[in-house]
């Protein structure tokens, strides 16, 4: 292309690309160059904004090799996102903007609820039960766990630090069938440990678990 005396050539068009992470708990920001003749993506540089719900999230991030990836996203109060439909967007601001020029995407970021997993420990007087979030799941676990033993409810502990643990103590000479089961919470599904069924057994005065 032959300019005219003087004149300044335009800054060649770049195209972001927003790409949800499989994790879906942060995003990546694709950037290409679209020029004639094509250019190697590493010769792009310059950092992308991302916002999430309509606020910038964090510093802008640097492209390496055409691609910019967020930090874990969280909301205002610095908590995981919520499960459900949230609007990010990505800003590509060249280095150099004599020769590129900027570029933006919109897009809906889809969170889901994590997978949860409880485990139950049987003690000599007590039933303790351990929540978890399945990865990549982060665990925010409030609330409570039920406890059920030969089918039926025996008690509910509230979940302090990932753990719930309740007074119960199986009778000498009986094997019980003990089951946990969480109901869920905003941020986690719901599990039980019914595919792991614990037998508290007394024997000489002594509870043990198989």
């Amino acid at each position: 292309m032959m300019l005219a005396k003087g004149a300044v050539a335009p800054s060649l068009a770049t195209t972001l690309l927003y790409v949800a992470s499989a994790y879906r708990s942060w995003v990546s920001a694709l950037v290409s160059a679209v020029v004639t003749p094509a250019v190697a993506l590493s010769t792009v540089t310059g950092a992308v904004q991302f916002v999430v719900d309509g606020r910038n999230f964090g510093t802008s991030q640097r492209v390496v090799n055409g691609v910019a990836t967020s930090t874990i996203l969280l909301d205002a109060t610095r908590h995981p996102l919520k499960p459900g439909a949230h609007q990010v967007s990505a800003t590509f601001v060249p280095d150099d903007t004599t020769k590129y020029a900027s570029s933006h995407a919109t897009a809906n970021h889809v969170v889901k609820k994590a997978s949860s997993q409880v485990s139950l420990v049987v003690h000599p007087a007590t039933l303790s039960a351990t929540l978890r979030a399945v990865a990549p799941g982060v665990a925010v676990a409030p609330g409570t766990v039920t406890v059920k033993v030969s089918g039926k409810v025996v008690g509910r502990a509230a979940l302090r630090n990932g753990v719930a643990t309740l007074r119960y103590v199986v009778k000498a000479g009986q094997s019980r069938l003990v089951s946990a089961s969480y109901r869920g919470n905003t941020y986690l599904l719901g599990s039980s440990s019914l595919k792991a069924l614990l037998s508290a057994k007394v024997v000489g005065g002594l509870t043990t678990s198989s």
